[in-house]
């Protein structure tokens, strides 16, 4: 809201929780640029009150490529790195870790320069060591869910940028998800 008024705000959304969280992008909506934000958590299920940790809440600036899409061909793997075993009797012991998601040949071609500097100035500013969240179809216009293709990710490699012609560019980028 843009008043500390809480009666009837012109933005509420409700989210649902599901395996990847409780996401939602706002760049869908006419004004998302308000002064005051509220956010409320109703456990319904819970008969006991809500029970929860939030490890991570965004709600800020964000860099989007309106005339340019993620090129064909990215690749999305998920890595389990549990460490297998086995005795001298044939039997197996596993050390289970945390699986997580790796996506590399992120290509943009025909990328304007602008749109190459805001990439070259997020990676600059926030280099192979702080994460942030990345969204290859937030607005759900191919896939059927928010968390498929939305990872809270660090850049595993530099990002490289080809010079075409003139202001247009192509990059190639990888991540890696934060476990």
């Amino acid at each position: 809201n843009n008043i500390d008024l809480w009666s009837s705000p012109p933005l509420d959304k409700t989210l649902t929780v599901t395996n990847g969280g409780l996401l939602k992008f706002l760049d869908d909506e006419s004004d998302s640029t308000y002064r005051y934000w509220k956010f409320s958590w109703i456990d319904r299920l819970n008969s006991n009150g809500p029970a929860f940790g939030i490890s991570h809440f965004y709600l800020g600036d964000y860099i989007t490529f309106s005339s340019r899409d993620v090129g064909h061909g990215y690749e999305k793997t998920i890595v389990d790195p549990t460490v297998i075993s086995s005795a001298e009797s044939g039997t197996m012991y596993f050390d289970t870790k945390n699986k997580y998601s790796n996506f590399s040949g992120f290509g943009l071609q025909i990328l304007e320069r602008d749109n190459k500097d805001q990439l070259e100035r997020l990676f600059y500013e926030l280099g192979k060591s702080t994460a942030f969240y990345f969204s290859i179809d937030p607005t759900l216009t191919y896939t059927d869910y928010l968390e498929e293709l939305t990872r809270f990710v660090y850049f595993s490699e530099e990002p490289r940028f080809n010079h075409i012609m003139r202001d247009f560019f192509t990059t190639s980028i990888s991540l890696k998800e934060v476990i």
